[in-house]
């Protein structure tokens, strides 16, 4: 049985081996979901399986690094330039202050306003 080049590369995409790969990878992926949101749902398990290899390798790959919760919720402040003001949809300003100064720390309840303030998931405050 002769394998077709399209086969071989295929398989080959499902372990991906470095990051020029996965960007190539993304792409190709990008193409795929165009044509299933397009309509063509013959490629719709192709693509289940590119992004699965794709979430392993930046799973394997890229890191969050241990930061606590609320060092997790400033950075998230800073990158959305948000102040202290800008919060209160996740608890009050003096609950924000004492939260940033680390006199308190993030609870549940908090944690989940941040995730649908921020669109991220929670495993995002649990190192």
């Amino acid at each position: 049985m002769t394998l077709t080049k399209e086969v071989v590369e295929f398989a080959n995409a499902l372990h991906i081996q470095d990051d020029i790969h996965l960007q190539k990878i993304i792409e190709e992926s990008r193409e795929i979901a165009e044509r299933v949101e397009a309509g063509d749902d013959s490629l719709h398990s192709v693509l289940d399986i590119l992004i699965g290899a794709i979430e392993a390798y930046e799973d394997d790959n890229f890191k969050f690094p241990a930061v606590s919760p609320e060092e997790m919720m400033r950075w998230l402040m800073e990158k959305n330039n948000h102040k202290q003001t800008d919060m209160t949809d996740v608890a009050s300003r003096t609950v924000i202050n004492e939260i940033l100064n680390g006199k308190r720390k993030l609870n549940r309840s908090h944690i989940e306003r941040l995730c649908v303030k921020y669109s991220v998931d929670a495993n995002w405050f649990y190192p």
